[in-house]
């Protein structure tokens, strides 16, 4: 795939390593849904690394994300639903942790982004004994989307609003 505009060369390059250890195989919906799946993280590839910098150890993207910053992270981006508890989310940690020097579960910013697919996965087509089943899931490229905006409003400070142009007197419509 092209890289996007909104990504310089060495961007591209960067979000191109990230991508070739995020497995999503095994998610219902991936193989129909991957290329939306992969233009949606792709466009958003700079701010989900700013987020895992946020609470990454030493606030870099080459750094890792413990489970004491994985659980601050789903708090404060309050991903925490009836059908999305603690405990599921601590499954996700551990189910896309790798292991550092120490043999301590963490997650790369690959492993982040797999994290977060699968929460998106998870809120978008809940399974639990407060869901009826008959609603159809979420397509997974548009879940991701929705998750996507759901950090962004929660974790990111919005852009500066463009100044409205001044009413104009006299003329109609004005």
């Amino acid at each position: 795939e092209p890289p996007l505009k909104e990504l310089t060369s060495d961007e591209y390059d960067a979000w191109r390593e990230v991508w070739s250890h995020v497995d999503l195989s095994a998610l219902p919906g991936y193989a129909q849904g991957a290329r939306k799946v992969y233009h949606t993280l792709q466009r958003n590839f700079m701010s989900l690394q700013d987020i895992f910098c946020q609470y990454s150890k030493n606030g870099n993207a080459d750094s890792t994300l413990m489970d004491t910053h994985w659980e601050n992270f789903v708090k404060d981006a309050n991903l925490v639903t009836r059908t999305m508890g603690v405990q599921r989310t601590s499954a996700i940690f551990s189910h896309a942790a790798v292991h550092n020097k120490l043999g301590q579960p963490v997650l790369r910013f690959p492993q982040f982004v797999q994290a977060l697919v699968h929460i998106a996965h998870l809120r978008s087509s809940p399974v639990s004994a407060l869901s009826t089943g008959t609603a159809k899931p979420t397509p997974l490229g548009k879940a991701i989307d929705s998750l996507v905006g759901h950090l962004f409003s929660r974790l990111m400070e919005p852009p500066p609003a463009a100044p409205k142009p001044p009413k104009m007197r006299g003329f109609a419509g004005a």
